[in-house]
Order: C-alpha cells, then structure tokens, then sequence
C-alpha cells in the first residue's frame, strides 16, 4: 500500500471514528432524562418554601424533561399568592421563583339598617337609598362552590387548574379538571364568576385539557 493510500485510509477511519463517537453523545445527551427526584417532592419543596401546605393551597406540577425541570404553581387557597416556580429535576434546587400577589375582596357584613321594629337586618348587601343594591362580596371558596355546583361536582371530584380573583373585572376565575358522567371522558370546566352577586357571568367546557 502506497504512503498516499494509507494517508486516505488513516484519515477516513478517523472521520468514521469521529463520526461513531458523536452520535452516541448525540444519543446520550437526547434520549429522555429521568428525574431524581419525584413530582411529590419537587411540589413538597415549593410548598415550604411559600410557607404553605396542600390543605391550604391548589398545586399544579409539571416536568420539562428537556430541561430535566419542574414547574410548580402554587396558590394559596383565599387567591391572594401565587408562586411560580422552576425546580432542578436532579438536585431539588430552586432554580427560578415568581410571587404574585393579588387584591382579594373582604367579606362584608354587619347591621344593614334597622327595621322599624328595632330588629337589625344584617347581611352582604343592602338597598341604598334610590333602591340599588351595595356591592355583596364573594369569597374564593363561594366562587369555587358555585362553579363545582353548576358542573354538578363536588370537590372531591375534580382537579382545580385556577383559581384566582380579577380586580380589574371583579370576577373570580376559576377552572377545573373532571369527567363527564354521561360520556365518561375529561373536560376543562372554566368560569367567570361574579364577585358581587355570584352570578356566572361566563362559562364553558373544553375537551382540550391542556
């Protein structure tokens, strides 16, 4: 074999060599990547650090597996915070963090008037003196009672995905995960409610979930 010949050979079998060994990197760095730690814990660790717990907040938890991350959404159960967090799938860290904090309203109630018989009329609202009706407040977990009621569900029988209060609109949206007991299958339920009158002021259901 000539000096030439062996050149040529000795720098293909390079390329091939080259060309073997980025692939298998190339796999290994593509194929799926598995988290060590579990959905479970990367919510437990965004609760204690929000300073909550699962009885007093609605979670949602999602893995980026080309990030090998987390993503948690926290909020706490009046609707007043919400933390939005990114976790490190393999040591638990906190990566990225945003707290927002909104206006809830407060609940009104105390003596409205008096009758003329000296019994107190106490309540949400009352008739101002051209006959309107004050503002009456909802909380949170009226609005969410309301939606659960319209869809024929109870708490038990759903996943909460939002649920939050819009100042700008004073609505309370709230949305959730069920399945249809007459078809069987799973429908996002989404509702603007009122936060003056509890009137549904908006609804629907979508067969797209996500």
């Amino acid at each position: 074999m000539s000096k030439n010949k062996k050149i040529v050979t000795g720098a293909v079998a390079a390329i091939v060599v080259l060309a073997l060994a980025g692939g298998i990197w190339w796999y290994i760095d593509e194929r799926p990547k598995t988290p060590d730690i579990t959905d479970q814990e990367a919510q437990q660790i965004a609760l204690e650090d929000a300073g909550l717990t699962a009885e007093n907040a609605m979670i949602t938890v999602s893995y980026d597996n080309e990030d090998n991350e987390y993503e948690v959404d926290v909020i706490s159960a009046d609707g007043s915070q919400e933390y939005e967090y990114t976790i490190n799938g393999k040591n638990g860290k906190i990566k990225d963090k945003e707290m927002t904090t909104r206006s809830i309203p407060s609940t009104q109630s105390g003596n409205a008037g008096t009758s003329q018989n000296g019994t107190a009329n106490s309540g949400n609202s009352a008739a101002n003196a051209n006959g309107a009706a004050s503002a009456a407040t909802l909380t949170l977990e009226d609005a969410k009672n309301a939606a659960l009621k319209d869809g024929g569900f109870s708490a038990s029988d759903v996943n909460f995905v939002k649920q939050e209060f819009d100042a700008d609109s004073n609505e309370y949206d709230v949305e959730y995960i069920a399945t249809d007991k007459n078809d069987g299958k799973q429908y996002k339920y989404e509702y603007e409610i009122n936060a003056s009158n509890g009137n549904i002021n908006n609804k629907s259901k979508d067969a797209d979930i996500y």
